[in-house]
């Protein structure tokens, strides 16, 4: 059985801190952090994460991160984060 605790999002900002995009990543799937190296530059790009709990009560971080620390951090999961940071 899949709940929404099985999910999170991601709300992605540009550095003037518009909404420029979003990722929606279930947990009990495939990864695809890949899909986030079409925001350009990385350093100038932040990700915050918000989720539900068993509850189904909202939750989300309490800060954006730096998309590029956030997809380094992440480069052992993905073949194609590796090779785009090993390229840099």
């Amino acid at each position: 059985m899949t709940t929404s605790a099985n999910t999170s999002d991601y709300q992605i900002y540009n550095k003037k801190g518009e909404h420029v995009g979003d990722h929606h990543q279930h947990w009990m799937c495939r990864t695809h952090w890949e899909d986030l190296l079409k925001y350009q530059p990385l350093k100038d790009h932040s990700i915050k994460e918000t989720w539900l709990d068993e509850e189904e009560e909202y939750f989300e971080d309490d800060e954006p991160e730096n998309l590029e620390i956030f997809l380094k951090k992440l480069e052992r999961q993905s073949k194609e984060l590796r090779e785009y940071f090993r390229e840099k």
